[in-house]
């Protein structure tokens, strides 16, 4: 009966959500440790390393790493061992050098540093136990974490270190904002010995993966690499999989979910005993591929000693595992977001990635066939995947009456690396005499290219089998109209699969296109691809990181990563934005020829704005995702064609009004009040034109009057 009840009272305390056990600890703590204050600690003297070092888990063997690092540049160095102290296993030997406890601390209060690997809130204890030698010291943190964001908990401890080390760019993004520096430490690497065996030279092919049960069973996601494997190798006697698992007894469901996966399957080979370190290596030696299909990694050591040995490793294209990618014989396996799994009942899903099983079975398929096409032929046709290259893509741009931007647009279309099979430009109702020199220049510029030159058709007219095609509206009807005109050309080819909508005002880069089609083969979920857009004229800040939020209560857009450095945005995961993005902005946006025939074609009704923001919230309720390239970056002439445009005011209102009263209706009372306070905020700034605008506009949007605003 105990039992019983003490199991009840275990599953009740899993429900709990995490940040509300951790918040009576760190209050707790709050009052038990002086908070960090830099001005009063010093880098210099000895170096305090305190950490699991006697403990068998990742965390133990990245304090010992650190510790041998530090060793080499002659440091004076202290070993603090947590392991008894926070009643951690131990493994006698896995350490020898010299080491205290926290009960045998040197007196030492004047200056030095203190590196803690020990994540919090549990940092906050071994703090209380460092008390005596926390004086005059500046403290780090050495904190290992595999999501983007981070716990209450976790930002609760900040106030208590005075900077912070992570081993990826990964996880330095998601503590970037919280105003403590950041530095990006990556895990120390052992010297190890190349993979010098031949690529199953016993006519078996060997694939690998190492687990600790205790590094969570749902993050390190086995049951997909199982899957994977299946679906080529299932019980032939051509390939075996040897799965290395640690910590079986500390979590017996874990284990006993991943016995029964692996039963009646006879190629799969299940280690549950400790191995040393030379054991282990001689399991890495005799293996020929390396298979991670996590949903996320802080950094993924065990992916990186695969790629250090010359084993092909194939793995989710997602998380600290990709600091070190690409690499020779990497093959990074498309994913979807968020993945649903884990057991976080009453608590936010965590996002993390849910790679594509198919896609990695077929990437073993190809590693096989590369190195042993005699073997490969004997395995069955691998799942259907097609990926999406750029010659499978059409380009459409609309002008309106601006020659000289379309032509420079176009001119760095044609220095990319990766071009589209067939670029449209719909010359949206400019007058003839402008169309004629927008197709004069474009003749010659194809000429001085040495590219086909292109071909002018009417809007309604025969398509003809060209690559360069401008097609004249004769009465401009709005940029969303123009766009659907080219949107519906491009989508007659059946040979095009996808849709590069390109803003005629801005440059491109060699490789956007390149990177967008990448991006969207990594992301099967999502039915666009977006560019990163830097300001033309300062081409180191960013515009937007492709998109915007969606305010829920006004409709208000705002353009998120506007001012970052691009540098930065760049080196940040694409998921971070993603994570804030309510819509996708159009200025460069791929999309997905089978994603566009389910949702449809642009609002015409809006004539100008939020065109983008309709299409994208339409997406998003049809089960589609947007992804940004943050790799594939153009240069915006912001506003360029409409910045002179009297009613831009009213199409926003009028447009802006629609959007919310379609996917927010119950917020409508507030988007009107929100634009009848910016009509007094513009009357008392003496903007009368302005504010008739936005009068126009709700006119406009009650009468249900849409279209070009000038015939309101």
């Amino acid at each position: 009966m105990k039992s019983i009840i003490r199991s009840m009272l275990f599953r009740l305390w899993k429900l709990i959500p995490q940040y509300i056990k951790d918040y009576p600890f760190c209050l707790y703590w709050q009052f038990r440790v002086p908070k960090a204050d830099h001005a009063h600690g010093s880098e210099s003297g000895r170096i305090f390393l305190v950490g699991f070092f006697s403990a068998p888990t990742g965390l133990g063997e990245s304090v010992r790493r650190y510790y041998d690092e530090l060793q080499q540049t002659g440091a004076e160095i202290t070993a603090v061992d947590m392991t008894a102290f926070f009643l951690q296993p131990s493994l006698d030997g896995i350490f020898t050098n010299p080491c205290v406890t926290p009960q045998g601390l040197p007196d030492d209060t004047g200056p030095g540093t203190i590196v803690l690997h020990i994540n919090p809130p549990a940092y906050l204890f071994a703090l209380e136990a460092l008390s005596p030698i926390l004086p005059g010291k500046h403290r780090v943190g050495y904190w290992a974490w595999e999501l983007l964001s981070l716990p209450k908990s976790w930002k609760f401890c900040i106030a208590f270190v005075d900077s912070i080390e992570v081993p990826s760019s990964f996880t330095a993004a998601s503590f970037e904002a919280l105003g403590k520096p950041v530095r990006v430490h990556p895990h120390v690497h052992r010297p190890v010995k190349k993979h010098n065996r031949a690529f199953a030279e016993d006519g078996v092919v060997r694939v690998f993966f190492i687990l600790d049960l205790r590094s969570g069973f749902d993050r390190k996601n086995p049951l997909a690499a199982i899957e994977a494997f299946k679906k080529i190798f299932a019980n032939t006697d051509k390939a075996r999989f040897l799965l290395k698992v640690s910590s079986a007894a500390a979590c017996p469901r874990d284990a006993a979910a991943l016995r029964s996966a692996v039963s009646g399957v006879a190629n799969i080979d299940l280690y549950e005993t400790f191995l040393d370190e030379d054991a282990l290596s001689e399991l890495y030696a005799k293996s020929d591929i390396y298979l991670s299909l996590h949903r996320s990694e802080g950094y993924g050591l065990t992916i990186k000693e695969a790629i250090e040995r010359g084993m092909y490793v194939v793995t989710t294209g997602w998380s600290g595992n990709m600091d070190f990618f690409p690499a020779n014989k990497a093959y990074a396996v498309p994913y979807r977001l968020p993945s649903p799994g884990g057991r976080f009942l009453l608590t936010p899903r965590p996002m993390w990635a849910q790679a594509d099983t198919d896609a990695a079975a077929c990437m073993l398929q190809e590693i096989v066939r590369k190195e042993r096409p005699d073997i490969a032929g004997l395995l069955p046709a691998p799942p259907q995947y097609r990926l999406l290259e750029t010659d499978s893509a059409a380009l459409v741009i609309v002008t309106y009456r601006d020659v000289t931007d379309t032509l420079r647009c176009l001119e760095s279309v044609y220095a990319m690396n990766g071009r589209p099979s067939k670029i449209l430009v719909v010359e949206n109702g400019s007058p003839p005499s402008v169309a004629e020199e927008f197709f004069s220049g474009w003749k010659v510029l194809a000429a001085r290219k040495r590219e086909e030159p292109p071909v002018a058709v009417c809007e309604g007219e025969a398509i003809p089998p060209s690559q360069n095609i401008m097609i004249r509206i004769e009465q401009n009807s709005g940029y969303a109209r123009g766009c659907n005109v080219g949107l519906k050309v491009a989508v007659s080819d059946p040979a095009v699969q996808a849709i590069w909508m390109l803003n005629n005002d801005v440059i491109v880069r060699p490789d956007t296109l390149d990177t967008l089609c990448n991006r969207l083969n990594m992301r099967p979920d999502a039915n666009m691809a977006v560019s990163l857009q830097a300001s033309m004229e300062d081409r180191g800040t960013l515009l937007s990181a492709g998109g915007g939020s969606f305010s829920r209560i006004t409709g208000v857009t705002r353009d998120i990563g506007r001012k970052l450095l691009l540098e930065r945005a760049m080196a940040w995961p694409a998921e971070m934005f993603e994570s804030q993005m309510d819509y996708a902005c159009g200025a460069s946006a791929l999309l997905r020829r089978n994603a566009l025939e389910a949702v449809g074609f642009l609002e015409e009704r809006y004539f100008l704005y939020y065109e983008d923001v309709e299409y994208s919230l339409r997406s998003r309720r049809n089960g589609f995702l947007f992804a940004v390239a943050n790799d594939s970056v153009v240069y915006h002439k912001m506003g360029a064609t409409a910045s002179n445009d009297p009613d831009i005011d009213c199409y926003a209102v009028r447009n802006r009004l629609d959007c919310v009263k379609q996917y927010r209706l119950w917020a409508l009372p507030f988007a009107l009040l929100h634009v009848f306070c910016g009509i007094g905020k513009s009357l008392l700034q003496g903007n009368r034109s302005g504010a008739a605008a936005r009068l126009k506009g709700i006119h406009a949007f009650c009468r249900g009057r849409w279209g070009d605003c000038r015939g309101n």
